[in-house]
C-alpha cells in the first residue's frame, strides 16, 4: 500500500499587500505558491463588499439583506488584488450569528 508523502504547507505574511486591519499571507505547498489566506486583525471580522446575502424575515416571508462576516478566507494564486473588496470592521459591532470561520461555524 502506497501511503505517499504528505504535503508541507507554509505561509508568509505578504508585506507588499496591505489593507486596513487585514493580514494577507502567501500559502505554499511544498515550496510552490498555492494561494492566499486573509485574516482580520485581532478584534476584527471581515466581509466581502461584493457579496449579496439574504435571510427570510420570519414575519413577512420577504428576503432581507444581511452581511456575512468571516474570520478567514482563501484566495487563488491568480487573484487580482487591484479588485480586493474585503473590509474589516470591529467584531464588537456585528451580530455574532453572522460570523463564519470560527470554531463552531467553520466555512472554508
Amino acid at each position: 500500500m502506497d501511503v505517499g508523502i504528505m504535503a508541507v504547507w507554509t505561509e508568509e505574511l505578504a508585506t507588499d499587500i496591505s489593507y486596513p486591519n487585514i493580514d494577507v499571507f502567501r500559502r505554499y505547498r511544498d515550496g510552490v505558491h498555492s494561494g492566499y489566506r486573509i485574516t482580520p486583525k485581532e478584534g476584527y471580522v471581515m466581509y466581502d463588499t461584493n457579496d449579496e446575502n439574504y435571510d427570510i424575515d420570519p414575519e413577512t416571508g420577504n428576503e432581507i439583506p444581511v452581511i456575512h462576516y468571516f474570520t478567514i478566507a482563501y484566495l487563488p494564486t491568480n487573484f487580482n488584488f487591484d479588485r480586493f473588496s474585503w473590509v474589516a470592521v470591529p467584531r464588537s459591532e456585528v451580530d455574532e450569528n453572522y460570523i463564519f470561520g470560527t470554531e463552531n461555524n467553520e466555512v472554508m
